[in-house]
Protein backbone atom coordinates (compact mmCIF):
# COMPACT_ATOMS: atom_id res chain seq x y z
CA UNK A 1 0.00 0.00 0.00
CA UNK A 2 2.56 2.27 0.88
CA UNK A 3 4.52 1.77 -2.24
CA UNK A 4 1.21 2.56 -4.41
CA UNK A 5 1.63 6.03 -2.72
CA UNK A 6 5.22 6.64 -3.48
CA UNK A 7 5.33 5.45 -6.78
CA UNK A 8 2.89 8.27 -8.31
CA UNK A 9 5.12 11.17 -6.06
CA UNK A 10 8.22 9.66 -7.42
CA UNK A 11 7.18 9.92 -10.90
CA UNK A 12 5.94 13.73 -10.56
CA UNK A 13 9.56 14.35 -9.35
CA UNK A 14 11.30 12.66 -12.54
CA UNK A 15 9.30 14.42 -14.54
CA UNK A 16 9.66 17.78 -13.27
CA UNK A 17 13.42 17.47 -12.99
CA UNK A 18 13.52 15.84 -16.45
CA UNK A 19 11.71 19.44 -17.60
CA UNK A 20 14.43 21.45 -16.67
CA UNK A 21 16.24 23.40 -19.21
CA UNK A 22 19.98 22.23 -18.57
CA UNK A 23 20.92 23.10 -21.81
CA UNK A 24 25.14 23.89 -22.40
CA UNK A 25 24.39 25.32 -25.60
CA UNK A 26 27.34 27.64 -26.42
CA UNK A 27 26.75 30.83 -28.13
CA UNK A 28 28.64 30.92 -31.39
CA UNK A 29 30.45 34.14 -31.57
CA UNK A 30 31.84 35.61 -34.84
CA UNK A 31 34.57 38.25 -36.10
CA UNK A 32 33.07 41.88 -36.07
CA UNK A 33 34.51 44.75 -37.94
CA UNK A 34 32.84 47.73 -36.21
CA UNK A 35 32.46 48.57 -32.31
CA UNK A 36 29.27 48.81 -30.71
CA UNK A 37 27.82 52.33 -29.32
CA UNK A 38 26.54 51.58 -26.37
CA UNK A 39 23.55 54.72 -25.60
CA UNK A 40 25.33 56.93 -22.78
CA UNK A 41 22.12 56.84 -20.89
CA UNK A 42 22.84 53.35 -19.92
CA UNK A 43 26.17 53.14 -19.09
CA UNK A 44 27.66 54.17 -15.75
CA UNK A 45 31.40 55.55 -15.77
CA UNK A 46 33.09 57.13 -12.72
CA UNK A 47 34.63 59.82 -14.41
CA UNK A 48 37.55 62.50 -13.08
CA UNK A 49 36.51 65.52 -14.86
CA UNK A 50 40.33 66.57 -15.38
CA UNK A 51 41.44 63.60 -16.78
CA UNK A 52 38.54 62.05 -18.50
CA UNK A 53 38.84 61.10 -21.84
CA UNK A 54 35.61 61.82 -24.51
CA UNK A 55 33.60 61.22 -27.80
CA UNK A 56 33.66 64.14 -29.45
CA UNK A 57 30.19 65.50 -31.29
CA UNK A 58 30.49 67.96 -33.84
CA UNK A 59 27.56 70.79 -33.74
CA UNK A 60 27.09 74.46 -35.19
CA UNK A 61 27.59 77.78 -33.16
CA UNK A 62 23.79 79.17 -34.74
CA UNK A 63 25.55 82.69 -33.99
CA UNK A 64 28.83 82.27 -35.95
CA UNK A 65 27.55 79.40 -38.35
CA UNK A 66 31.05 77.72 -37.61
CA UNK A 67 31.54 74.26 -36.41
CA UNK A 68 31.82 73.88 -32.78
CA UNK A 69 33.40 70.93 -30.59
CA UNK A 70 31.09 69.11 -27.35
CA UNK A 71 32.36 66.87 -25.11
CA UNK A 72 29.46 64.20 -26.07
CA UNK A 73 29.98 61.75 -23.34
CA UNK A 74 33.16 60.25 -21.07
CA UNK A 75 34.73 57.02 -22.09
CA UNK A 76 36.31 54.75 -20.16
CA UNK A 77 40.30 54.90 -20.11
CA UNK A 78 40.37 51.48 -20.97
CA UNK A 79 38.15 51.74 -24.22
CA UNK A 80 40.76 54.35 -25.35
CA UNK A 81 42.60 52.19 -27.76
CA UNK A 82 43.25 52.86 -31.96
CA UNK A 83 40.47 50.02 -32.62
CA UNK A 84 37.92 51.19 -30.70
CA UNK A 85 38.65 55.25 -31.67
CA UNK A 86 38.90 54.37 -35.33
CA UNK A 87 35.73 52.01 -34.92
CA UNK A 88 34.28 54.55 -33.43
CA UNK A 89 34.57 57.54 -36.00
CA UNK A 90 33.28 54.60 -38.60
CA UNK A 91 29.69 53.78 -36.75
CA UNK A 92 29.31 57.65 -36.73
CA UNK A 93 29.97 58.02 -40.49
CA UNK A 94 29.40 54.57 -42.09
CA UNK A 95 29.54 55.80 -45.54
CA UNK A 96 33.18 57.35 -44.69
CA UNK A 97 35.62 54.63 -43.62
CA UNK A 98 38.76 55.45 -41.76
CA UNK A 99 41.69 52.85 -42.01
CA UNK A 100 44.71 52.97 -39.92
CA UNK A 101 48.03 53.31 -41.42
CA UNK A 102 50.63 53.68 -38.59
CA UNK A 103 51.28 55.50 -35.55
CA UNK A 104 54.49 57.39 -35.33
CA UNK A 105 55.26 60.07 -32.71
CA UNK A 106 52.54 61.81 -31.73
CA UNK A 107 50.66 61.48 -34.53
CA UNK A 108 48.58 58.43 -36.02
CA UNK A 109 48.29 58.35 -40.20
CA UNK A 110 45.05 56.91 -41.16
CA UNK A 111 43.57 56.21 -44.68
CA UNK A 112 40.07 57.01 -46.26
CA UNK A 113 40.28 54.29 -49.50
CA UNK A 114 36.84 55.91 -50.53
CA UNK A 115 36.71 59.43 -50.07
CA UNK A 116 33.87 60.63 -52.36
CA UNK A 117 31.32 60.48 -50.14
CA UNK A 118 33.38 63.00 -47.88
CA UNK A 119 34.60 65.07 -50.57
CA UNK A 120 32.02 65.22 -53.06
CA UNK A 121 28.68 64.82 -51.38
CA UNK A 122 28.66 65.78 -47.43
CA UNK A 123 28.96 69.74 -48.61
CA UNK A 124 31.92 71.92 -47.01
CA UNK A 125 30.57 72.07 -43.94
CA UNK A 126 29.90 68.22 -43.61
CA UNK A 127 33.01 67.32 -44.24
CA UNK A 128 34.49 70.00 -42.29
CA UNK A 129 32.58 68.48 -39.43
CA UNK A 130 33.81 64.79 -40.15
CA UNK A 131 37.35 66.06 -39.82
CA UNK A 132 36.80 67.37 -36.74
CA UNK A 133 35.16 64.91 -35.18
CA UNK A 134 37.28 62.19 -36.27
CA UNK A 135 40.64 64.76 -35.38
CA UNK A 136 39.17 65.15 -31.81
CA UNK A 137 38.28 61.43 -31.11
CA UNK A 138 41.81 60.17 -32.34
CA UNK A 139 43.35 62.60 -30.43
CA UNK A 140 41.92 61.40 -27.26
CA UNK A 141 44.55 58.60 -27.46
CA UNK A 142 47.33 58.70 -25.11
CA UNK A 143 50.32 60.41 -26.89
CA UNK A 144 47.84 61.48 -29.99
CA UNK A 145 48.52 65.46 -30.91
CA UNK A 146 48.07 64.98 -35.02
CA UNK A 147 46.35 63.54 -37.31
CA UNK A 148 47.05 62.93 -40.97
CA UNK A 149 44.84 61.97 -43.32
CA UNK A 150 45.51 59.96 -46.75
CA UNK A 151 42.62 60.77 -49.33
CA UNK A 152 41.44 62.08 -52.80
CA UNK A 153 41.32 65.23 -52.68
CA UNK A 154 37.74 66.78 -53.78
CA UNK A 155 35.71 69.93 -53.66
CA UNK A 156 34.96 69.87 -50.08
CA UNK A 157 38.14 67.72 -47.79
CA UNK A 158 41.66 67.49 -48.95
CA UNK A 159 44.38 65.21 -47.30
CA UNK A 160 46.90 66.51 -44.89
CA UNK A 161 47.87 67.18 -40.91
CA UNK A 162 45.20 68.49 -38.58
CA UNK A 163 45.26 69.28 -34.94
CA UNK A 164 42.43 70.19 -32.38
CA UNK A 165 43.42 73.98 -32.99
CA UNK A 166 43.01 73.41 -36.73
CA UNK A 167 39.01 73.32 -35.65
CA UNK A 168 38.87 76.17 -32.94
Amino acid sequence: MMYKLFLPAITVVIITASCTNNSTDKIKSSPVDSVSIIPADTVSVSVNETTANYVWSTGMDEQTGKIQMKKNRPIAADSVNTTNMIGLTNNIYPEVKLVLKKISGDTIYVKIPESTYLTQQMGTSGAEAYMANATYNLTELPGIEYVNFDLDEGDHAAPGTFSRSDFE
